[in-house]
């Protein structure tokens, strides 16, 4: 019964579909296998007649995770639904295999439902075209580097495919935002015969290192002392065949490849990965950018700015309070809140706001008073200088915490490591208050009892009440003297100011134009401010494009290549040993390591498979992958520290297992 419901549905399936213009099918949350009913509709699919059916496939993903990931999830959804019709429907025509990322949703992505309608896979149906001259999906091997065998074949990265006429100029944009240029009728057969029709062009762009660690390509450049890894700014695959058959570029004629990767400086070169060597080695052409036109300024605006540069800068004319309630500074000098309370410097820890005018702030712990009185008893250490109203406290007062922290808690949070950006005293009564401190951009208060060291148990206050009332009349004078001063230095400045702006306009006068001479002088500052403001950016610009730059190149030919910097790797070669979890010795015959925050994959060997191998190892790798000539794969972690060449290093390694799609290759990195 449940045999014939299913052929009952796939035969209404394919009425359907014969009368619909597409399919979609839907996938789990980072799977690339169609679910269920999705595979039962490619099985419909198959009932269409082809001779009135050819399709196109669009791959899709939601929005969550990165847009690069989603990108490249999406086209491998729909190769596997293209891999899974090429088994199921040979008859049928393919004519075009794209993802779309997360860029169309149909739903909402903002709940689960409306995610799961987003991950998708489009195949639509339209008219059957007439057969092409060449093969829509051609073999792989026509599109793939003789010595490089992908290390993770299920996250290998897919390919995009396109359809190109190789008698016109051929412009592609890549999905990753690379620009493929090749010149018209510059493809050619082995024989040298010119390319004519359609071509087959396959396209990956490597950007992640875990991307290069699935494919299997190496990292390394060189050999013996020369050895290097490379930091990519970009790797590139692009291969083009005809009805399957792998064409060539014709001799001095290049393919351009303008990328969105990271920006290169003259460090940086274009390499190629031999096909009969897999070495790397210098080919190709790193290119400069267009070339670009600085406005100039006229002469009264040239005359007017260079008046301007004996401009004073503006003050700063934040009051005494207005600094003291700003996270920005440091009693009242500008600084910017450290993560730390501290720094450590030659054994010590010091503030780490040690500029000029800024003291260091910070509390100790009287413990001889505390032990005595059972009391947590401290001092206040706040830079007389900058400080002088604490001088009332003098050394007979002491501050005693109230508070309900005991005595290690306020050591560790309070006093040890710490400094501040300021200090300020409250009074609440005749003998208490706050100690208020600034922490890193915040102000915390410390409730306190201040004590007379010299008057006995039930002796009278009235040192401490003085001690208080002077700290405040000081302080008060202080806040004055500080504002006056603040607001004396802004009027000067501003006087200043505006005698300079005339004398500016009246030098520009002289060499006006018409329209300048037009303008008032109010205008003409505007405008005399606003295009030196250009000019000076355009020139930062400039300056800044000479040192780096898109990486653009010129490529002699098809393959793998690379717009990369070497990195020389340490020249102490550590002996290193690879146990399993049974305590033996994995004979692994290549490694891969991935640096932490870089862009680099170093690439070891160990062609014999011996049980100790001298490695080269950076001190910025973390993990390494090894590979045994199964095939099979451990991870061990790299323990930080000193390195030499006569201890050997013993890496206790994991059983790896295969990645399946490139969602468990995500993973795996976010480990690492």
């Amino acid at each position: 019964m449940r045999k014939l419901l299913a052929l009952a549905f796939i035969g209404m399936a394919a009425a359907t579909i014969a009368q619909s213009t597409e399919v979609i099918i839907h996938f789990a949350n980072g799977s690339t296998s169609p679910d269920a009913d999705g595979t039962r509709q490619l099985e419909a699919v198959c009932g269409t007649s082809a001779e009135e059916r050819t399709c196109e496939i669009i791959g899709h993903s939601d929005d969550r995770g990165a847009t690069a990931l989603n990108d490249q999830l999406a086209l491998e959804r729909a190769r596997k639904v293209a891999a899974l019709l090429g088994e199921m429907c040979q008859d049928l025509t393919i004519g075009s295999v794209t993802g779309a990322g997360g860029r169309e949703p149909i739903a909402t992505n903002d709940t689960e439902a409306g995610r799961a309608l987003n991950r998708r896979v489009v195949v639509r149906m339209r008219p059957a075209q007439a057969p092409a001259a060449t093969a829509t999906l051609p073999p792989l091997a026509a599109h793939a580097h003789a010595q490089v065998t992908p290390l993770m074949p299920g996250a290998d990265k897919p390919r995009e495919w396109h359809c190109v006429d190789a008698t016109q100029p051929i412009e592609v944009g890549m999905s990753d935002g690379t620009l493929v240029r090749i010149p018209a009728n510059s493809m050619v057969h082995a024989d040298g015969r010119p390319v004519e029709g359609t071509v087959d062009l396959s396209y990956r762009g490597f950007l992640d290192p875990w991307e290069v660690v699935a494919s299997g390509i190496p990292m390394h450049y060189g050999s013996g002392n020369g050895l290097a890894h490379f930091e990519t700014a970009g790797m590139y695959e692009l291969y083009a065949s005809q009805n399957g058959e792998p064409v060539q570029m014709r001799p001095g004629t290049p393919i351009t490849l303008e990328t969105d990767g990271p920006e290169v400086t003259d460090e940086y070169g274009a390499y190629a990965l031999n096909a009969n060597t897999g070495e790397w080695e210098l080919a190709g052409q790193l290119l400069g950018g267009e070339t670009r036109s600085v406005p100039r300024n006229s002469r009264a605006v040239s005359e007017y700015n260079r008046t301007l540069r004996r401009l004073q800068a503006e003050p700063d004319s934040l009051t005494f309070d207005e600094r003291q309630a700003s996270p920005d500074y440091c009693y009242m000098s500008r600084c910017t809140p450290t993560r730390k309370p501290y720094a450590y410097d030659d054994g010590e820890f010091i503030s780490p706001y040690a500029e000029k005018q800024i003291p260091a702030v910070h509390l100790t712990l009287d413990k001889q008073y505390s032990r005595k009185h059972k009391v947590i008893a401290f001092d206040v250490h706040s830079g007389a200088q900058r400080h002088p109203e604490m001088r009332a406290f003098d050394n007979r007062v002491r501050w005693i915490y109230q508070g309900p922290m005991d005595r290690k808690t306020f050591r560790r949070r309070v006093v040890r490591k710490h400094y501040y950006q300021d200090v300020a005293f409250h009074a609440t009564g005749d003998a208490s208050g706050e100690v208020r401190l600034k922490d890193r951009g915040r102000w915390s208060a410390l409730p306190v009892e201040l004590r007379d060291l010299n008057a006995k148990k039930d002796a009278t206050t009235e040192k401490v009440t003085a001690a208080i009332a002077q700290y405040e009349k000081r302080l008060e004078r202080k806040r004055r003297s500080f504002d006056r001063d603040v607001a004396r230095n802004v009027e000067r400045t501003n006087r200043r100011r505006d005698r300079l702006l005339l004398e500016a306009y009246t030098k520009a006068q002289r060499f006006m134009d018409s329209t300048e001479k037009a303008m008032g002088q109010q205008d003409f500052d505007q405008y005399a401010l606003l295009a030196q403001g250009t000019t000076t950016m355009m020139n930062q610009r400039d300056n800044a494009y000479i040192y780096s730059r898109r990486p653009t190149f010129a490529m002699p030919g098809f393959g793998i290549w690379n717009c990369d910097r070497m990195v020389p790797i340490p020249l102490i070669e550590v002996p290193v040993q690879v146990l399993a979890d049974d305590g033996k010795t994995i004979p692994w015959v290549k490694a891969y390591g991935v640096p932490a925050r870089g862009r680099a994959v170093i690439t070891y060997w160990n062609n014999e498979g011996k049980p100790v191998q001298p490695m080269r190892l950076s001190p910025n790798v973390e993990r390494i992958i090894f590979v045994d000539a199964q095939r099979r794969m451990v991870v061990a972690d790299v323990p930080g520290g000193v390195r030499n060449t006569k201890q050997r290093l013993v890496l206790k390694a994991e059983q790896l297992a295969q990645p399946s799609d490139v969602s468990m290759l995500t993973q795996m990195a976010q480990g690492f």
